[in-house]
């Protein structure tokens, strides 16, 4: 796989790594916090609820990305199995596996760019922003995923089935 394609997909995911890990921080001190003053003030965070969905629907959806990156996503080896060592069959069903996947990702990417638009002009409850954040990254995850399914189709036709799944996968793990 050529260097700069390597170097790029690396920076694209620590990047996405951060980004989660900083939201999931967030996102438990203001449920930590809305807890605290629930029990020991009787009184809420007027924003926490909120911004608690907020970030969950960020992690959740930034998180299916990293998923793929890193392949850990749930599979079903039944098909791959079936083709076993021929690697040119295998890249076929890969093939077509991923362009199914890439398929979908760009359909709910430019569906969901629709409620970004459509809902941008309609304020949150209690946070500054508006509702389109919500859908947002729904269209950043999906497009962040065509990019890691194409980076591991590649992967897989340049050095094999193994290459594709990830640089963290071991053996047997993350397969059903």
């Amino acid at each position: 796989m050529p260097i700069w394609l390597t170097r790029a997909t690396a920076v694209l995911t620590r990047l996405n790594e951060w980004t989660v890990i900083a939201m999931m921080a967030v996102m438990v001190g203001v449920v930590a916090a809305e807890v605290a003053m629930r029990y020991l003030f009787a009184s809420s965070l007027i924003f926490g609820n909120e911004l608690s969905r907020l970030l969950f629907v960020w992690i959740v959806f930034l998180g299916l990305p990293l998923s793929i990156a890193s392949g850990k996503e749930v599979s079903i080896r039944l098909l791959p199995d079936l083709v076993g060592g021929r690697r040119r069959a295998g890249f076929v069903l890969a093939a077509v596996i991923a362009g199914l996947g890439i398929m979908l990702m760009l359909v709910v990417a430019v569906v969901n760019w629709e409620f970004v638009a459509s809902n941008w002009h309609r304020p949150l409850n209690t946070l500054p922003g508006n509702a389109g954040l919500f859908h947002l990254p729904i269209t950043l995850g999906a497009v962040l995923t065509v990019y890691h399914l194409l980076v591991a189709l590649l992967r897989h036709h340049l050095e094999g089935p193994t290459a594709a799944r990830g640089p963290d996968l071991e053996d047997g793990e993350a397969t059903a």
